[in-house]
């Protein structure tokens, strides 16, 4: 049996180099990451039960502003995703948003949607306040 001693240092500090690669990544990308996130859940916080499409309008510049702050925390994959999601975001139509939307949509009808599975998406928007809360619920998942 031939003496395995001189390779354990070699061993050692390619699995200690592959544990000091992985810290200093996580160091790198975890704050933005935990910043848009704590982020994202104060405007789900702060949404209102009306003037929807006023509040839209206000917090888009802030949450496009977060979105480019935790880009680069992210790998490229995760990047297209995050670009397609915005673009849908500020490409929404303002039909979606309306006060006579918001008028428009009782309990009843917004339960029904739940019960029935079907929730909000892009292709079946519910009342303006469920749509806006659905692309943020989006946008958090990339603080993960």
């Amino acid at each position: 049996m031939t003496n395995l001693y001189p390779y354990f240092p070699i061993v050692a500090a390619l699995i200690v180099g592959g544990i000091a690669l992985y810290v200093r990544h996580k160091t790198r990308t975890q704050p933005a990451k935990d910043a848009f996130g704590v982020f994202i859940r104060k405007q789900i916080s702060e949404l209102p039960e009306k003037n929807i499409k006023a509040f839209y309008t206000h917090s888009k510049p802030k949450i496009r502003e977060a979105c480019d702050d935790v880009w680069h925390a992210l790998p490229s994959q995760r990047r297209e995703s995050l670009d397609r999601l915005w673009k849908e975001y500020d490409e929404m139509p303002e039909a979606h948003l309306s006060e006579e939307r918001e008028n428009e949509y009782g309990t009843t009808l917004e339960e029904d949607l739940r019960e029935a599975g079907d929730g909000v998406t892009p292709e079946h928007p519910g009342h303006p306040r469920d749509v806006l809360k659905y692309y943020l619920d989006e946008f958090y998942k990339f603080s993960a």
